[in-house]
């Protein structure tokens, strides 16, 4: 019995070293810098609730970024001003920039996902505000070769492509650049 158990963990042990080796290794770093327009200050987060709003985080150059990476965001998202819980948006716009000037290199459109699991539009009081989305970009060499020496932007623009739910960061959450390599 003890033998069979020693050879179950060996190969346990060898499909998760065969796992790290194809998937390679992550890499995470958290945004230099955050910054906000138009935006209202409630209790530490930045509400985005009218035109020409939107949220940016910056990275300085990452010389190992591959030409897919993604950014991992932790909002919050209600359905008006001291609104409900439960609302998720299917489409945001989000644009790749250079990091010194307002050129655009890429675009993206992601998802925010909102977990908690009733949808109820009156004021919860913060309770189900929560939301996740990952921007995924994929870029060609020359603007790899951009971000790689200057470093870059993303910008979240307001309000969302599929909906005008609310969306609040924070300075104190910051997006997460991600990405694996072999």
């Amino acid at each position: 019995m003890s033998r069979m158990t020693t050879n179950v963990k060996l190969l346990l042990l060898f499909l998760i070293l065969l796992a790290v080796v194809s998937l390679g290794k992550l890499y995470t770093y958290d945004a230099d810098f955050f910054y906000h327009e138009k935006t209202r200050s409630y209790l530490g987060w930045f509400w985005c609730e009218k035109e020409g709003c939107f949220f940016e985080w910056a990275w300085d150059p990452i010389r190992n970024i591959p030409n897919i990476f993604y950014i991992n965001l932790h909002l919050r998202q209600t359905n008006e001003r001291r609104g409900g819980s439960g609302y998720s948006s299917k489409e945001v716009k989000a644009l790749l920039l250079a990091m010194d000037e307002d050129m655009v290199l890429s675009e993206s459109v992601f998802s925010l996902y909102n977990p908690f699991p009733i949808k109820f539009p009156e004021n919860t009081k913060g309770l189900g505000y929560d939301v996740y989305g990952a921007i995924e970009f994929s870029v060609d060499d020359d603007t790899l070769k951009k971000i790689r020496e200057e470093g870059f932007r993303v910008r979240i623009i307001w309000p969302p492509l599929s909906d005008e739910y609310l969306i609040a960061a924070s300075e104190d959450i910051p997006a997460l650049l991600a990405f694996s390599r072999k």
